[in-house]
């Protein structure tokens, strides 16, 4: 019996059409990037800083644990890849995640205004939304690998993330104007959105079930993952780069409403500028990549975003805080880019959901340690402490361009 995955199969005349498989993806990325807790996050923020009082490192710990289903999102790449749900890997999972977030988002909307009901909730978000993204990572690096298009399609799903993002940043604004059940019944309906798409143009023939076979498929898997140069290599490169204590986040909202005292409507829209610079980050890339190697963008990239850092230094007022968030938002994305190949590249054949999660686990477990310590330091010591937290992040930063090549050279990415 033929156990391969759908599609994998499918004979020469017959391939998948790549625009349907993109539209699939596309919707994807818009789902699961939009309805997460941190991008419309305004409305969370206001409630949690203003209502339940909580300082910038309870901010930042509170995220950080609403997250953590998104690290264990390796876990579920096993599952998806070697075990099928209602006879699909890709499929299923994306309706089941799909659901359960739209579910937790409306009854965010009705639970107590108390912090470990909302710690709950905001988890269980989260966790729907790894099962759907994790199906969604996988589908990508198939699509990619088949039609050799991870130059199209990683772009591609940075422009929609981007465009998550500059709908997020205002729309979360203007929400934290209104009631949070607004907010929480626009997210369930952005949560849901991928379902009807996927439904229609993701077309798998049933997997067969067989639960041992999934399990020894699972082993395999972990086996050959500790046993790839390429994963533990771009792991590294990842911490070190994303590690470093930050300050984009929980503190740079705390500078802007308690130092600066921008409004929420200006937060977001600084938030839309940034992201509409990584459209055209996007486009550049998308021109550029073919006629550059990733050993030769890496170093760039990395001390790039260490410049747009510095600028920060500078952030003072709405008319200096609109450049200089334009050129993170645009710094960040290439760097962004940069390595979200490098991850796709470095995903092994039969494992591509599993491999890719756990590589972006590492991605959000950087972000996550790197904006708890940015926090706790900028909780620690006085508001003017944030252009010291400035200069730890860009240098800090820089200093990975230093070993980056090796790394490279270790992954064996070009």
């Amino acid at each position: 019996m033929d156990h391969s995955r759908p599609d994998q199969n499918a004979e020469k005349g017959t391939p998948p059409d790549l625009r349907r498989l993109a539209t699939v993806l596309a919707a994807g990325f818009f789902s699961t990037t939009l309805a997460q807790p941190e991008v419309i996050e305004l409305p969370l923020q206001g409630l949690l800083k203003e209502v339940l009082h909580l300082s910038v490192t309870q901010m930042s710990l509170f995220f950080s644990i609403g997250a953590l289903a998104w690290y264990c999102k390796p876990f579920v790449g096993i599952i998806a890849d070697s075990y099928p749900l209602l006879g699909t890997h890709r499929l299923g999972y994306i309706v089941l995640g799909a659901v359960i977030a739209a579910a937790c988002w409306l009854a965010a909307g009705v639970a107590p205004l108390r912090y470990t009901f909302l710690l709950g909730i905001v988890l269980m978000i989260n966790a729907g939304l790894v099962i759907a993204s994790t199906a969604v990572g996988g589908l990508l690096v198939e699509v990619s690998r088949r039609y050799d298009a991870s130059a199209r399609l990683v772009p591609m799903r940075s422009v929609v993330t981007r465009a998550c993002l500059l709908v997020g940043g205002p729309l979360g604004g203007f929400l934290a104007t209104f009631a949070f059940g607004l907010s929480t019944t626009i997210c369930a309906v952005v949560a849901l959105l991928v379902v009807p798409i996927a439904m229609i143009w993701l077309r798998e023939r049933a997997a067969p079930k067989d639960s041992l076979l999934a399990w020894q498929n699972a082993k395999l898997q972990i086996r050959g993952l500790l046993h790839s140069r390429s994963v533990w290599g771009f792991a590294a490169l990842a911490f070190l780069v994303l590690g470093v204590p930050d300050f984009h986040d929980r503190p740079l909202y705390y500078y802007r409403i308690d130092v600066l005292h921008f409004s929420p409507n200006l937060i977001g829209w600084l938030k839309a500028a940034a992201a509409a610079a990584g459209f055209a980050a996007a486009f550049i890339y998308y021109r550029g990549r073919p006629r550059c190697s990733l050993e030769w963008l890496i170093v760039p990239s990395i001390l790039l975003n260490a410049a747009g850092s510095l600028a920060y230094l500078l952030y003072a007022s709405p008319v200096s805080a609109v450049f200089i968030d334009v050129a993170d938002g645009f710094l960040a994305t290439i760097l962004g880019l940069v390595l979200m190949e490098i991850a796709v590249k470095s995903s092994p054949s039969g494992s591509e959901a599993f491999t890719l999660s756990l590589l972006l686990s590492v991605f959000n477990l950087a972000d996550a340690v790197s904006d708890y310590f940015g926090a706790l330091l900028y909780d620690s010591y006085t508001a003017s402490f944030f252009f010291h937290l400035v200069w730890i992040n860009a240098v800090g930063t820089a200093a990975t361009a230093l070993i980056a090549p090796s790394l490279m050279r270790w992954i064996g990415s070009k």
